[in-house]
């Protein structure tokens, strides 16, 4: 009896199935670690065969529960709606305040727009030299890219 051929897997596959979802997760682990640590580090090699780190405490304002509790004492304050901020600015104020946000939003999404697409092209690459994805596959290449630029495209749409 011959041997079956070996499956073979198309570029969107590998892909999809294979790639992307390491570069997701990859992306999201090393967020949420630099995000929530408490401690800045830095790991060097020391003579002769060691190594040495330097540890220091991140200040309270480079830490998310900070900014979620001052989020909650705004929530306290003003309430759920505008209504609070309104008997406070006026409607002036209102139309400002709104102006504001909208244009701080919008140069918000831009700036990560920019630092995403470039951050996603590097772990796409990094993740080309790891897997190894052969130069050869240009169709897998392409895919890649264009599925984590439709991630950045997705999140920087949510601002």
């Amino acid at each position: 009896m011959p041997d079956k051929p070996s499956a073979r897997h198309s570029a969107f596959a590998k892909a999809v199935c294979l790639d992307l979802p390491y570069i997701l997760d990859s992306i999201w682990r090393r967020a949420e670690f630099n995000v929530n640590r408490f401690f800045s580090y830095q790991v060097r090699p020391a003579e002769p065969h060691g190594v040495e780190a330097n540890l220091a405490v991140r200040p309270y304002t480079r830490i998310p529960a900070f900014w979620f509790f001052l989020a909650t004492l705004v929530f306290v304050a003003y309430g759920p709606t505008f209504t609070a901020w309104c008997s406070v600015v006026g409607p002036a104020g209102m139309r400002d305040t709104r102006a504001v946000l909208g244009a701080a939003c919008v140069v918000l999404a831009a700036a990560a727009w920019w630092r995403l697409i470039r951050y996603g092209e590097a772990r796409a690459q990094k993740r080309f030299f790891k897997a190894p994805v052969l130069a050869g596959e240009i169709w897998r290449r392409l895919f890649v890219r264009a599925g984590v630029q439709i991630a950045v495209f997705a999140t920087v749409t949510t601002i």
